[in-house]
């Protein structure tokens, strides 16, 4: 080969190099928890640090968002509650004064294995804290939260969506050997306002809190009630003609 050929080889692979060194870069997202922000058509994706934990300081459409820490426990502790937590955040709606404009943030983290196993009953619960609201949410303003834990064999069970100061719980049966949790916060503002809130908590544990309030009753005890009815009252009916017949 000679000393031109060489040259030339040499300017193909570095960016042939700097393409891969691209395409190997961490996202600023990573597996296991996503911390994600919707506004005006616009999708942002929160930083996250060391696999369990996310941040995030921008704007979003009119928005102006920060988020100290989006956090999860995943994969868990046998015994102990898993849970994902939204702490402080603080929105500033940057848009035309007195029109309404809405921000999305999702907070998911997959991989939960406890507690408990297939078969065993847990409660799901969600709860808000408030530290501050900067404005009343009021003449146009409103928010909630909502949230949900997915199976991989098994229905998506939800709670919410639920306003300020409230604490939600369901029952349900682990059907898989992995979970995955997420919160919804839906957030309207009018143009100029702003708020402020403390943590947001989705969590599962083997036993229901003792401030949260009861929502649904177990989607898995409905599903049986539909399904058994049906052979019950064929049950009834067989005794009801045999006793006849005696």
């Amino acid at each position: 080969m000679t000393l031109r050929q060489i040259r030339a080889a040499r300017m193909i692979l570095v960016p042939a190099a700097l393409v891969a060194a691209i395409l190997c870069a961490p996202s600023p997202t990573q597996a296991g928890l996503t911390l994600t922000l919707s506004a005006d058509g616009v999708t942002k994706f929160g930083t996250v640090s060391g696999n369990n934990a996310a941040f995030f300081n921008d704007t979003v459409g009119n928005f102006s968002v920060f988020i100290q820490g989006g956090t999860t426990t995943s994969p868990g502790t046998p015994g102990v509650p898993s849970q994902i937590n939204s702490n402080q955040l603080n929105v500033v709606n940057n848009g035309p004064v007195g029109v309404a404009d809405t921000l999305l943030i999702t907070l998911t983290s997959d991989g939960f294995s406890s507690p408990g196993s297939i078969g065993t009953k847990e409660f799901l619960s969600s709860s808000f804290v408030t530290s501050n609201t900067v404005q009343p949410l009021t003449g146009g303003n409103s928010y909630s939260l909502t949230s949900s834990l997915t199976q991989a064999n098994g229905p998506t069970i939800t709670l919410g969506p639920q306003g300020l100061n409230t604490s939600l719980s369901t029952p349900f049966t682990r059907t898989s050997s992995s979970f995955t949790l997420s919160n919804l916060t839906r957030l309207t503002l009018i143009g100029g306002g702003s708020f402020a809130t403390g943590v947001e908590t989705t969590m599962v544990s083997d036993t229901q809190p003792a401030n949260s309030v009861l929502a649904t009753p177990e989607p898995g005890s409905l599903i049986a009630a539909a399904t058994g009815l049906p052979m019950l009252m064929l049950a009834g009916w067989y005794r009801r003609r045999n006793s006849t017949r005696a």
